[in-house]
């Protein structure tokens, strides 16, 4: 009859005890009697070990010591931990990278704040070693670096993503193969060998198998072994390989880095570019951990790509989901004019090649003239040479021609506000910009004759139906009266002492939507004195001199305001997208918001002289109203 079957703990105690090269190496006898079996048994399992051993594992379990706590490790190894740049210098016989030092201590603060999981968008200039990085970056955080702490760092759970489940092996296969080395790593490109073993001054990382037969060590997934007795059978993958194309995500990790998962191919359409979208925010992302870090590094390729979608990502409280991290080939803002290696520093004068050995000046001053530098090494969704407005003549500042601009953000404005009395008379209209399938863009704009200052008062972007309440204009027979935004909007005006005196509309959509209708004749009998002008958009907007150009005149001036009150989440939201267009227009994937901001501007004679006309005198009505309106509801003299 068999006797008592042998755990896993005796199994790992007797090895320990006779076996492993840094144990006490006691004998058979010695080891079984402790263990509590038989020497019969204990010679056995030793046996049996050894025969389930390779010709590596046997010299492995000779050579390599186990796993090491920060106590025993060496001096060296543990400086190793502190300090990236030491730590790659020392087991890979790399070059120092400032950018690639900084990158990783932005991950070890990110992965220190256990509160919330947290998303970076990561972007760096082709052949700048970015996927090696993300490789050493992975062997420094197993073997404890960033938290000085190697317990931590074999029990964190890392996923290597890319677009082909290929490309993902091979990342995750490469830092098997490094964990894995007895002999210092030989650089084969530059002819140099590093000067220390990561498994002999950190313990062993691959786990002998003759106590847990079924730990994994494959391509696409594997378990590291852990200090003291662990069940090993039991851990999910330390490195596990994902990809977008396979759909294969596998357990939830700890540290997530996806690899240039934008391509040409999949940005190069809005219909394939938000399939990627959804699976990235679908599947990659809830794959971390509350505590963990997704990386989306890779170099940007148009004003569709990943990178774009998810930096316009927001949380519940309307900020961003991803942190943005930018690594340009040159760091303008900083460039004194001496082409000089980054020093790490966000300072004027700190240098301004992001790095100098791998894009040095004349290579660099190269690639400046090639149509893509501004997206590919500036990592900017498009040229800004070839756009309609720079970042700068929004936000204030010194721009790219090197003249202070005054900027367009009105903070103490928000939504549904006007300029006070002080600017003078202000003229209000509203344009409409539509979609039959995608978004509408509609406006509120008041208008200062004098000053030529146009302060935008409210915006909607939205897909809308033309009938019904949610719609633009339309009749309800059982109520008796107009709904839909164009009739929300003239008695809000009206409400607030600023009416609305014309509407811009695009040619197609009124002719389609509005002026074919009897409701639309009945509101303009309702409404007398506000005027509605049909925009031809096809045959103005490419137009040198009045075409959508001329908003690059007014914005570079600070002519255009804009409402940008801290905490106001509804005009933050809308200026999010706004912004973006103007400053990829004509690259943009839409561009809704700019087509209505110009139709305005196109006809701001015909409007001006539109609201000049004297006309009576207006009771409004409650109904419809929302509360704030309805308790500063009044009589309004309408007059030009």
């Amino acid at each position: 009859m068999p006797g008592p079957r042998i755990t896993p703990e005796q199994k790992r105690r007797f090895y320990w005890l006779h076996l492993d090269a840094d144990g006490p190496r006691l004998t058979l006898a010695e080891a079984s009697r402790r263990c509590g079996f038989s020497y019969k048994t204990g010679q056995r399992l030793r046996d049996g070990v050894l025969r389930g051993m390779s010709e590596d594992e046997r010299a492995e379990h000779r050579d390599l010591p186990a796993p090491k706590s920060w106590e025993e490790l060496s001096s060296d190894a543990r400086e190793a931990l502190r300090d990236f740049n030491l730590f790659r210098e020392m087991f890979f016989a790399d070059e120092p990278q400032v950018w690639a030092y900084d990158a990783a201590m932005r991950i070890v603060e990110a992965l220190a704040d256990e509160s919330q999981r947290t998303f970076i968008d990561m972007n760096v200039p082709p052949g700048f070693g970015k996927t090696t990085i993300g490789l050493r970056i992975g062997c420094w955080l197993i073997a404890g670096g960033g938290f000085c702490d190697p317990r931590r760092g074999r029990a964190m759970r890392l996923m290597y993503g890319a677009e082909t489940m290929t490309t993902a092996k091979h990342m995750t296969k490469a830092i098997r193969n490094f964990l894995s080395l007895r002999r210092p790593f030989y650089d084969i490109d530059r002819h140099v060998r590093a000067e220390k073993v990561l498994a002999r001054e950190y313990g062993r990382f691959k786990p002998l198998r003759g106590f847990d037969p079924d730990t994994q060590w494959r391509e696409d997934q594997f378990v590291v072994a852990q200090l003291e007795d662990v069940e090993l059978y039991e851990k999910e993958p330390t490195v596990q390989a994902a990809s977008f194309k396979s759909g294969f995500l596998g357990e939830r990790v700890n540290f997530a880095w996806w690899d240039d998962i934008s391509t040409t191919k999949n940005s190069s359409t809005p219909k394939i570019a938000d399939q990627v979208a959804t699976f990235f925010s679908n599947e990659a992302e809830r794959r971390i951990e509350p505590g963990g870090v997704l990386v989306l590094v890779g170099q940007r390729l148009s004003p569709l790509d990943l990178h774009r979608k998810r930096l316009d990502a927001r949380r519940r409280d309307g900020t961003p989901l991803y942190q943005h991290i930018v690594y340009p080939a040159h760091h303008d803002r900083l460039c004194d004019g001496v082409h000089r290696q980054w020093d790490g520093r966000y300072e004027f004068g700190a240098g301004c090649l992001t790095d100098e050995r791998r894009l040095p000046v004349r290579d660099w001053e190269a690639v400046a003239e090639e149509p893509n530098y501004r997206t590919v090494f500036q990592q900017e969704d498009v040229d800004p040479e070839q756009t309609l407005v720079l970042e700068e003549w929004i936000t204030g500042g010194t721009d790219r021609d090197g003249f202070d601009r005054p900027g367009c953000l009105d903070t103490d404005r928000a939504f549904g506000q006007h300029p006070p009395k002080e600017v003078g008379w202000l003229v209000d209209y509203a344009t409409v910009d539509p979609s039959p399938s995608n978004f509408w863009a509609i406006e509120w704009w008041a208008y200062q004759p004098d000053s030529r200052f146009n302060y935008l008062i409210w915006g909607e972007r939205k897909k809308m139906p033309a009938g019904t309440e949610k719609g633009l204009l339309d009749w309800d027979q059982t109520q008796g009266r107009f709904v839909g935004l164009m009739e929300e909007m003239q008695r809000a005006s009206v409400a607030a002492g600023h009416p609305i005196r014309v509407w811009v509309i695009e040619t197609n959509v009124a002719q389609r939507f509005l002026t074919q209708f009897e409701h639309y004749r009945r509101w303009r009998r309702a409404w007398p004195d506000v005027q509605v002008i049909k925009h031809e958009t096809q045959l103005n907007k490419l137009d040198p001199t009045y075409g959508v150009s001329i908003l690059s005149q007014r914005y570079r001036a600070g002519l255009k305001r804009l409402p940008y009150l801290a905490g106001d989440l509804a005009s933050r939201n809308y200026l999010r997208v706004k912004i973006r267009e103007l400053t990829t227009y004509p690259f943009s994937e839409t561009n809704d918001t700019v087509m209505a901001d110009w139709m305005g501007e196109f006809n701001l004679p015909r409007i001006v002289q539109a609201a000049k006309r004297e006309i009576g005198r207006i009771v409004m009505p409650d109904e419809k109203l929302p509360p704030y309106l309805r308790r500063r509801q009044h009589a309004v003299e309408l007059v030009g």
